[in-house]
């Protein structure tokens, strides 16, 4: 094979290279969204028959921040009847992605099995919640 020969054959097989490191990364790209993807599933599977508020956030928002007295005062007084779940929609899209969010905080309102009756956008004040979940006729 002459030098010529092989130089013509450098740009091809750096190509080549690129295509595969390429190919890999949206592959492992693809694994971690479906690992997110799936953590979001299980975590609706694993999620008890009852009313529910999910609260979609983040840490360090503020309006995210003022709702965490607000979940915790409601879960102890009603925690029999309804349940209260947090997820920080930056440590995992998939449920931001699942409940398209747009803004943060939003909670979406889910009936017992598991169909969305209402949503909002924004800081909720406890006395609303409790509004919300007795219109999805849990007597609080």
């Amino acid at each position: 094979m002459s030098k010529r020969h092989r130089l013509d054959t450098l740009p091809i097989l750096a190509f080549m290279i690129v295509i595969v490191f390429t190919v890999a990364s949206c592959s492992r790209q693809e694994l971690q969204r479906d690992a997110h993807s799936s953590q979001s599933v299980q975590a609706a599977s694993e999620r008890p028959s009852l009313p529910t508020m999910l609260e979609l956030g983040s840490e360090g928002c503020i309006p995210c921040e003022k709702m965490k007295p607000v979940m915790a005062q409601l879960t102890e007084e009603h925690g029999e009847l309804i349940h209260i779940e947090f997820h920080d929609v930056k440590k995992n899209q998939a449920i931001a992605k699942e409940y398209s969010i747009r803004l943060i905080p939003t909670q979406v309102f889910l009936k017992a099995d598991g169909e969305e009756f209402f949503r909002h956008e924004g800081y909720f004040p406890k006395e609303e919640i409790e509004k919300v979940f007795r219109d999805m006729g849990v007597a609080l």
